[in-house]
């Protein structure tokens, strides 16, 4: 066994627990589940049937088999609800991400482990690069990350592919490799297959893996000093976060830049960042004061401030019983006894149905974007415009501190 090996296996004993793990069937997943079990582990492992080949279903069944004779649970999960347009990759990736999340959050497992290597972390880095990204992009694949349900953790980042084949290979345990790792289609694959010539070169995957963490550790530092400017400037009002112009516009452009997707991305969480052009186009708006949309928000001088709320027609047709949470953020909690209800934006006619009038705290355009209460068409409670009937509502839990949430992303 390897000296990569054998240190993925120390940090595997100093999991939290319990642990589950996402097996797939290929080498480096089924090697990560061996590992667990060589750290006197007895994680609990999930395998998604993505359902696009005629051999998935006996992949994952051969899973189960594996899992059952090492003593350890084992749960596959389906993935139906593809619309076949897109991209098939990024697709199925969300997919699996969403129903593992959800089969850890109902299992109260706090860690699933990933199968990544450090062949993954260079390939990424390689197809960073080809889109020229950023720091970001190049810090590529984290060892750990936040999720709504606990944490996702690749604790074989550090670890090349080879010698997790060799050892699977010398224990006599068998994997699948699926075939779409061969079909030139897919960028992934065109970045694998480059590699050896980049290797000759003297850029190997461990070079590239370097070359993600040192990034890797200039983001988090970015991270920090923009979360630091955010304690300084920002503020939050219901749905709308503001941010004081003057020291923004004052702040190197990274900074200002970082903070203001910072604040796009807590106010409308989203997979991905707008694009580059799109962000420097609204910035360029805002700097000549003009106001601007972006990423489903409305970004808007306002009293010597940037003021960032949801767009309402972004948000009109969004529905959510709770205790779902609506716009994929807001919590609900009705009074007891209460009868069923639907959440909705408040809108224009909910505005007309407030006793009261409007407040007056927040723009109209943020307020009607903002979540209420309805039974059909009667407006039964809007909290966050000051008429609450016994209802809150509020930010997911865990999700409430802005500052925080430019470190934890």
């Amino acid at each position: 066994m390897s000296e990569a090996l054998r240190n993925v296996i120390a940090r595997l004993r100093a999991a939290p627990q319990p642990l589950g793990i996402a097996v797939s069937g290929g080498s480096d997943s089924v090697g990560l589940m061996r590992a667990a079990v060589a750290a006197g582990l007895k994680p609990q492992i999930v395998t998604v049937d993505h359902g696009l080949r005629p051999e998935s279903r006996a992949e994952a069944e051969g899973v189960a088999e594996a899992a059952r004779l090492l003593g350890l649970s084992h749960d596959i999960l389906e993935w139906t609800d593809w619309s076949g347009q897109g991209n098939l990759q990024d697709a199925a990736r969300r997919a699996r991400q969403r129903l593992i999340g959800a089969w850890a959050a109902e299992r109260e497992i706090p860690v699933v482990a990933l199968g990544h290597t450090q062949d993954d972390q260079a390939e990424t880095v390689l197809m960073r690069l080809s889109r020229a990204s950023g720091v970001d992009g190049l810090s590529a694949m984290p060892e750990w990350r936040e999720s709504y349900w606990g944490h996702w953790w690749r604790p074989m980042l550090d670890c090349p592919r080879q010698e997790i084949r060799d050892w699977l290979t010398d224990s006599g345990v068998p994997w699948v490799d699926d075939p779409s790792n061969e079909n030139e289609r897919f960028t992934r694959v065109k970045m694998r297959k480059a590699m050896p010539l980049l290797t000759e070169l003297g850029i190997g995957a461990d070079v590239l893996a370097q070359v993600a963490l040192h990034q890797q550790q200039v983001r988090d530092a970015l991270e920090e000093i923009t979360s630091d400017l955010a304690a300084q400037i920002a503020t939050v009002d219901g749905g709308v976060l503001e941010l004081q112009a003057e020291p923004l516009w004052a702040a190197p452009t990274e900074i200002s830049r970082r903070l203001i997707l910072a604040a796009l991305r807590w106010i409308a969480p989203a997979p991905y960042a707008p694009r580059s052009d799109a962000v420097e186009g609204a910035i360029a708006n805002l700097r000549d004061d003009q106001p601007t949309t972006l990423a489903g928000c409305a970004l808007r001088p306002r009293k010597g401030t940037i003021a960032i709320f949801r767009e309402y027609n972004a948000v009109r047709d969004i529905t959510a019983t709770p205790p779902a949470l609506w716009d994929g953020v807001w919590q609900a909690i009705p009074p007891e006894g209460t009868e069923p209800a639907e959440i909705r934006a408040l809108g224009p006619e909910g505005m007309r149905q407030l006793p009261d009038g409007r407040p007056d705290t927040r723009p109209y355009a943020a307020l009607i974007a903002e979540p209420a209460v309805w039974k059909n068409d009667r407006l039964i409670a809007a909290p966050m415009a000051g008429w609450p009937c016994g209802w809150q509502i509020h930010r997911e839990i865990g999700a409430d501190d802005f500052t925080q949430s430019i470190l934890s992303h």
